[in-house]
C-alpha cells in the first residue's frame, strides 16, 4: 500500500505535467496547482509555472511588437502614398539617389522631361538614366559642392532627348539625416522657357 500511495504521489503530478504542456501548446498558460509530498516534484512545478509566466510574458511582448510594426507600416505606406502624390503633383523634375547611386524615387514630371517611364528606372543605378556626358557634369558638380563645402548647388544645363535640346535649371542637394550623416541626393529640374532664357 505504502509503495501504491508513494507512487501516485509521484506519478500524478507528471501525468498532470503532461497534460500541461499540451495545453501551453494551445496558449493556456494558467499556472498548475500542484501538491506533492515529493520536494523534487514540488520544485519542478514551481519551475514550470515560472517557465509558463515566462512564455506568457514573451508572446505578450511580442503581440505588443507585431502589433506595433503592423500600425508602423501602415502609417509608412500612408506617407508613401502622401509624398506620392506630392511628388506627382510638383511641376518640376525630381530624382533622389541613395549613398551608393541607386535611383530611389523618380517622379512623373521627370519622366516626362526625360521621356522615360520613370518605373523602369527605380533602385537601378543613377549612371544607367545619364549618358556619360551628363554623368561627368553630375560629378564636376558633386566635386564643386565638396570644395566649396555647400549642400545645395543650382546651375542650367542643356541636355539631349531623343535628339531636341532641352534646356534645364538644375539644383543638386545633399540629403543628411538629423545627425548630419549623407543618405543620398537628390535633384530638382524643370524646363527653361524661352521667355525665361531671354530675360537671363
Amino acid at each position: 500500500w505504502f509503495g501504491f500511495h508513494l507512487a501516485r504521489q509521484l506519478s500524478i503530478p507528471l501525468v498532470q505535467l503532461g497534460r500541461a504542456t499540451k495545453r501551453i501548446a494551445l496558449g493556456d498558460y494558467n499556472p498548475l496547482e500542484i501538491r506533492s509530498g515529493s520536494e523534487e516534484i514540488s520544485s519542478l512545478v514551481e519551475n514550470f509555472n515560472q517557465m509558463t509566466t515566462n512564455l506568457e510574458k514573451s508572446e505578450r511582448e511580442v503581440q505588443e511588437a507585431t502589433q506595433s510594426l503592423r500600425r508602423t507600416l501602415r502609417d509608412l505606406d500612408e506617407y508613401n502614398r502622401y509624398i506620392g502624390v506630392v511628388l506627382g503633383s510638383v511641376s518640376a523634375g525630381v530624382i533622389s539617389v541613395d549613398k551608393q547611386g541607386r535611383i530611389t524615387t523618380i517622379n512623373k514630371r521627370a519622366g516626362d522631361l526625360l521621356k522615360i517611364e520613370s518605373d523602369k528606372f527605380l533602385g537601378r543605378p543613377v549612371r544607367e538614366l545619364l549618358t556619360l556626358e551628363y554623368f561627368r557634369t553630375f560629378s564636376e558638380l558633386l566635386k564643386t559642392m565638396v570644395e566649396h563645402e555647400v549642400e545645395t548647388l543650382q546651375k542650367e544645363i542643356k541636355i539631349n532627348v531623343q535628339g531636341e535640346t532641352v534646356p534645364l535649371l538644375m539644383s543638386l542637394s545633399i540629403l543628411k539625416d538629423e545627425h548630419g550623416e549623407e543618405l543620398g541626393k537628390i535633384f530638382v529640374f524643370d524646363y527653361l522657357t524661352p521667355i525665361v532664357i531671354a530675360l537671363r
